[in-house]
């Protein structure tokens, strides 16, 4: 069995999700839980990727969930906002609807989103619903705690609940997580300072936000000496105001300490380009 990991894009449409439906743009990740014939044994796979050749479920096909959009981002000032959930399937589907703190930390690998629970930034209604075959259901968001010096951000994690278990049967939940932004009044634009740096298992590449907005980073690439490499952005590619992230360098690109390395990078408007010099590690 494949095992893929979820990833997330920018603003976008999820449109229906069958099992050989097509996901544009959007983070949908599924628990797969298989039952034996006696419907006593459960055992949990993991968190699967659904697209159009992964699986073949034609019970969980008729389990169909869309959201729009894919993205909140309320501006300064902005005290209101709308998800649209729709059921596109044959049978009436129940859904979990909770809003998430959002935070981002660095190490020595890898930087990473992690999910806490929110201290009532923002709330949304209703949490619990069920919608009927081809119907919609509104989920209002609701700016209770406006951000005052940088953007609050949040994840909204929609949760399709399962329908009643049958033995032998696989079910799938979706999960979805949709990126929230409140932006503060008087904000700054994001600011990204790029280094790169050695250190005795490895050379790292850092980018900083100093502004008070979140970016997004795509397209990473590094070039020195007449060599080019290409950086990963990982699942999520947002750097958040005040965050740091950090890629490993692979060895193809030979750096050594004093060596200029030319970095481009696509954000949300605009190509940046810069050159740095390899250090050492502070």
């Amino acid at each position: 069995m494949v095992i893929f990991r979820p990833f997330e894009r920018g603003a976008g449409t999820l449109v229906a999700l069958k099992a050989h439906g097509l996901v544009q743009r959007s983070l949908v990740a599924l628990r797969v839980t298989i039952e034996d014939r006696s419907g006593g044994r459960r055992v949990l796979i993991g968190m699967v990727l659904l697209c159009s050749w992964a699986i073949a479920a034609p019970r969980a096909a008729a389990q169909t969930l869309a959201v729009s959009p894919v993205g909140v981002q309320f501006a300064p000032g902005q005290v209101s906002a709308m998800v649209t959930l729709a059921n596109r399937g044959d049978m009436a589907t129940s859904f979990q609807v909770r809003v998430m703190a959002w935070h981002q930390t660095a190490d020595r690998v890898v930087v990473t989103g992690s999910l806490q629970p929110s201290a009532a930034g923002i709330i949304a209604s209703p949490p619990l619903g069920t919608i009927g075959p081809g119907q919609t259901q509104t989920i209002r968001l609701l700016c209770i705690r406006p951000p005052v010096s940088r953007e609050s951000v949040y994840r909204l994690i929609i949760d399709q609940l399962p329908p009643p278990a049958s033995p032998g049967r696989v079910r799938l939940v979706l999960r979805m997580s949709l990126p929230v932004f409140a932006e503060p009044q008087g904000g700054t634009a994001p600011t990204v300072t790029w280094s790169v740096f050695s250190t005795s298992k490895g050379t790292m590449l850092e980018a900083r936000n100093t502004g008070t907005r979140h970016v997004s980073l795509t397209d990473i690439r590094l070039a020195s000496a007449g060599r080019t490499q290409a950086i990963g952005a990982g699942q999520l590619p947002y750097l958040l105001a005040g965050a740091t992230r950090r890629w490993r360098i692979g060895p193809g690109l030979r750096l050594a300490v004093g060596m200029p390395v030319n970095i481009t990078a696509s954000t949300d408007s605009r190509i940046v380009l810069r050159q740095v010099t390899v250090v050492a590690a502070p």
